[in-house]
């Protein structure tokens, strides 16, 4: 009975930890129409699970698996080594930069982008 007892104790932590991990990087508040007031740019982010899907520069579609978080700075990554950095300001708010390999296009600077 004790082991039992141990042992949906230890299943039920192992699920709530699971659960706080998976949170932890949920990107679902990224997902729609993001707008650039500098540059008059909209782009659309989707996420499906690790991985964003970006297109609105240019007709290109970019596909961007997370790497890391800290405090509000997430760092995506493309199979080509292009890094976006994504920053959330708040719900409707963030800043975004792409960071190129050497030798390849990219912005250069930060832009906000704003959701609707």
């Amino acid at each position: 009975m004790n082991k039992k007892i141990c042992l949906g104790i230890f299943v039920s932590c192992l699920l709530f930890l699971s659960a706080c991990s998976a949170q932890k990087n949920s990107f679902s508040w990224l997902n729609g129409a993001w707008h650039s007031n500098d540059n008059k740019t909209t782009v659309t982010i989707k996420n499906q699970g690790q991985a964003l899907h970006i297109s609105g520069w240019n007709k290109t579609k970019i596909v961007a698996k997370f790497k890391r978080k800290e405090k509000d700075k997430s760092l995506f990554q493309t199979d080509q080594g292009v890094n976006y950095y994504i920053t959330k300001i708040d719900k409707t708010h963030i800043t975004f930069y792409q960071e190129a390999p050497a030798g390849s296009l990219g912005l250069t600077a930060t832009i906000d982008l704003h959701k609707n």
